[in-house]
């Protein structure tokens, strides 16, 4: 059995620690609110959705023709970034952790696609579209972005609105998931592959995110992840860099395993990179 990776931006600020890089909007959502135009916010899903009315106040248009505009906005920005990360030779991404003996799917929160088109050497390979998801493979590895991605401005989720919708797409993935199983399906080579059976079907490693509970499509398919082995026996274990971050959202929820006891993240990148190899 091999594992499904859940990536945040914390392998950004693992990465990206020169002081040229210290807003890089890379590293948060509260950087990438800043670079286009967002302030006094507290919580950056809410600040976004003030950006959009903001804009539609401004350019007297629709709300979503605003949201469009500030979509490819974002990405544009995030392009512009990555493409100077990836030409900076003194940066060195932990890129052993994407082994293919070991990883079957990688689930990528961001959106930008610095970590795909360094695996692929700049070639990024087509997307494949499946059942209400898309994924790209590189290496044999299946690559989600749930939140969208900087290639598809549009199909990017920032702000409540897209969250709460995100939420309905989740529920399509489980209802396919589920109708397989009904089938008598219960093995990744004859459920449809989607980023919601791999969590279910995988053990989960958390690396570089918190999990806040912003992420409501993630903890949608964690509880139902967790109803799924209710009658089935032990669940699946979740792993996680260290005992900060995302472990203090899921060991009292469910079976969580700290890979590293040092806070220290260098090292506890560094222990991710030994597990997975």
């Amino acid at each position: 059995m091999k594992y499904t990776l859940i990536i945040g931006a914390g392998i950004h600020n693992h990465t990206l620690r020169k002081p040229e890089y210290s807003d890089s909007p890379l590293r948060s959502w509260d950087a990438l609110m800043k670079k286009i135009g967002g302030k006094n916010y507290h919580n950056p899903l809410l600040g976004f959705e003030s950006l959009i009315t903001d804009t539609a106040n401004k350019k007297a248009v629709p709300a979503n023709q605003a949201e469009s505009l500030l979509l490819h906005e974002l990405a544009k920005i995030l392009n512009e970034e990555q493409h100077k990360v990836l030409e900076d030779k003194d940066i060195s991404y932990p890129v052993q952790i994407f082994n293919p003996e070991k990883v079957s799917d990688v689930i990528i929160l961001n959106f930008d696609l610095v970590i795909e088109m360094l695996l692929s050497n700049g070639n990024l390979p087509e997307l494949i579209k499946h059942e209400h998801s898309f994924y790209r493979i590189i290496n044999g590895i299946k690559f989600w972005h749930p939140h969208g991605d900087i290639e598809r401005p549009q199909s990017i989720d920032f702000g409540i609105r897209e969250y709460g919708k995100n939420t309905l797409d989740v529920e399509r993935l489980r209802a396919l998931f589920k109708k397989d199983e009904r089938s008598g399906a219960y093995d990744s080579s004859e459920i449809t592959p989607t980023w919601y059976s791999a969590m279910i079907l995988n053990p989960l490693v958390f690396a570089g995110t918190s999990l806040s509970f912003d992420e409501w499509g993630l903890w949608f398919a964690l509880t139902s992840r967790k109803r799924n082995f209710a009658t089935k026996g032990e669940e699946l274990p979740i792993y996680t860099l260290n005992k900060k971050d995302a472990f203090c959202n899921l060991y009292r929820f469910t079976n969580t395993i700290a890979i590293s006891d040092l806070e220290d993240y260098e090292k506890s990148w560094q222990s991710l990179i030994e597990f997975l190899n």
